[in-house]
């Protein structure tokens, strides 16, 4: 007795989708198949007709290929920014040679937010609340201010405005981030070769504008190059971590959340000023929201909870554990912990990894301007859809340039990547 309604929109260059099943799985949930062209093999997708949203999202169970295919790619493209803030996090949160009760309150600070902005309100309840299996600022403006909701109409007004102004913010990351972590990346050169100092701020330049120029092969492209880099990254942090816990486990006492508490608690002021730094270690959070309609939220939650958060958490961890032996480190604790034959290799696999950080906030940047312009909150935009699969893909060239020249601006302006964070 019930119906659905798949509207079917696509390029005058691409052959129209071809439903051939459709298949009830559950009480409002059906499952889907189609084909792009006539010669690929049909993808199933789940789709919900619930009375409040109609999502589309990828399981290990509907569809395991694809879903691990996503979830490797989401490494490339959502994961960059927050899984690279180990390269500066510590040394901006500590701008003295800490002792070892402070290394451990710091590190437990950095963990527990970790585990309670990311890993519980982000990838167990944010992902939750698409807006038609997307995810953003105006994509939950849009969910505050539909016919549905329950505000009233200058309750839905103020939340235009502030979603307006958290889009903003967005932005402005989007040129801050890839200034940051380039840059962090880059000054690893003078931990071993100071007389380059000069040549680190050019060398970021030229990086950022390769970045921004390929930004036009779509989001699909630049994951599957990237998502290999990520994973070899991801699988340093962990390793480098490890081995330095072993080396001085009493820093596992910052898995107590205590410790964090306590040390707000006795540093006071100082403390509390420090919070500015631990909360860089989320950095680039908005778009694993953001992001949603590029890979789903089982991909993302996935990647995070199995990757992602291993690595950064036991890294964060061993550099904790390294400022403990040697608290004179902390001008580059990160690379600092790494082992002297793995010095130059580190530098160019986290000047790889901070390369695509900044694609996490670009990409995020063009979902957000997409939903702006649908919602009318914006000057329409000349936008690109990069893949013919996931619609969430998508290029918008002029938001592009303009981040290129924020942060070429931010990173000749600055110069070095501690001048930025203490900004």
């Amino acid at each position: 007795d019930d119906s659905i309604t798949i509207e079917n929109k696509t390029d005058d260059n691409v052959a129209p989708n071809n439903i051939t099943s459709f298949e009830r799985i559950g009480e409002n949930v059906f499952t889907v198949e189609q084909t792009i062209h006539h010669d690929q093999q049909p993808t199933p997708i789940e789709v919900s007709t619930d009375e409040h949203s109609v999502t589309v999202d990828i399981t290990p169970l509907n569809n395991p290929s694809l879903f691990f295919n996503l979830t490797f790619r989401s490494l490339g493209v959502i994961f960059g920014d927050i899984g690279t803030s180990p390269l500066y996090v510590l040394n901006t949160v500590f701008d003295f040679q800490p002792n070892e009760a402070q290394c451990i309150g710091a590190v437990s600070l950095i963990i527990w937010s970790l585990i309670v902005v990311v890993s519980i309100k982000y990838g167990i309840f944010i992902l939750m609340a698409d807006n038609l299996g997307e995810g953003g600022t105006f994509a939950l403006c849009g969910l505050l201010t539909s016919d549905r909701s329950f505000l009233s109409p200058t309750g839905k007004k103020v939340i235009i405005i502030v979603s307006l102004m958290a889009g903003s913010l967005l932005l402005g990351d989007g040129a801050l981030t890839p200034a940051v972590s380039v840059l962090s990346a880059i000054e690893g050169i003078a931990v071993e070769a100071s007389t380059l100092n000069s040549w680190i701020a050019p060398i970021t330049i030229i990086i950022l504008i390769a970045l921004f120029l390929v930004q036009r092969w779509g989001t699909s492209k630049i994951g599957a190059a990237f998502g290999p880099v990520m994973c070899l990254w991801f699988a340093s942090l962990f390793m480098i971590g490890i081995w330095r816990v072993t080396i001085k486990p009493s820093i596992l006492k910052a898995l107590d959340p205590w410790e964090a508490l306590h040390y707000l608690i006795v540093e006071k002021k100082r403390g509390f000023y420090q919070i500015g730094g631990v909360f860089l270690s989320v950095t680039g959070l908005e778009a694993l929201y953001a992001d949603l309609g590029h890979f789903g939220r089982w991909p993302i939650r996935c990647s995070w909870f199995f990757v992602v958060f291993p690595a950064v958490l036991f890294n964060y961890l061993g550099q904790g554990a390294l400022l403990i032996i040697d608290p004179t480190l902390i001008d580059n604790p990160f690379y600092h912990a790494v082992p002297k034959w793995a010095h130059w290799p580190m530098v160019v696999l986290a000047t790889a990894a901070t390369i695509i950080a900044s694609q996490a906030i670009i990409t995020g940047s063009y979902s957000l301007i997409s939903q702006a312009v649908g919602m009318e909150c914006s000057v329409p935009f000349k936008i690109w859809h990069t893949s013919k699969t996931i619609e969430g893909q998508i290029y918008v060239p002029t938001i592009n340039y303009i981040l290129m020249i924020l942060t070429i601006a931010v990173v000749a302006g600055f110069q070095t990547g501690s001048n930025i964070t203490n900004a």
